[in-house]
């Protein structure tokens, strides 16, 4: 159901996507837009890891060796993965990998991937951020940089700016 993590599969974009890259691009705005992905997954959060290790004080757990975590239509896949929880809640997420990855379900029912160096995902606000080596892909269309960070409620991505080491560097699939 998942794609292979070393590669984005492309496919063809739809119209309004690429009139948004495209109208950011144009006005050469910091911010490109991508269709939302479905925003805080549910259901029940599946890990599985080479071990783990439990800290009740700090209300974390942290997962090492081939860490992979599902809920929903979301898959994670990382070297290390560390769950932040508040009453039983899951808060933050944070996933370190060469590199981390991650899939999630768009409203459209296509996919939005991304991975990096350092993922980390914030539950109540349904974002992702990307640190080192990002690469966020979504139907053939990439965006690539030291720092990305996407919001999965209304699509939104910041790209580069002081946080990051190099310049962003965008792809787009123009239509067939």
């Amino acid at each position: 159901m998942y794609p292979d993590k070393s590669t984005f599969q492309a496919q063809s974009p739809t119209r309004l996507g690429m009139l948004l890259l495209l109208l950011g691009l144009l006005h050469s705005l910091p911010i490109a837009s991508l269709q939302a992905a479905e925003p805080k997954p549910t259901g029940p959060i599946k890990i599985s890891a080479d071990a783990l290790e439990l800290n009740q004080k700090e209300q974390s757990t942290t997962y090492t060796g081939h860490v992979v975590m599902t809920q929903g239509d979301m898959r994670l896949e990382a070297d290390t993965l560390k769950v932040f929880t508040k009453a039983g809640q899951l808060e933050h997420i944070e996933m370190r990998g060469q590199p981390a990855h991650f899939v999630a379900k768009q409203k459209e029912g296509g996919l939005v991937e991304g991975q990096a160096n350092e993922v980390d995902y914030f539950s109540k606000t349904a974002r992702i951020v990307l640190r080192g080596d990002g690469r966020l892909a979504q139907q053939g269309n990439t965006i690539a940089n030291d720092y990305i960070e996407y919001d999965l409620t209304s699509g939104n991505l910041v790209a580069g700016g002081k946080a990051a080491k190099r310049r962003v560097e965008v792809t787009f699939e123009p239509a067939q």
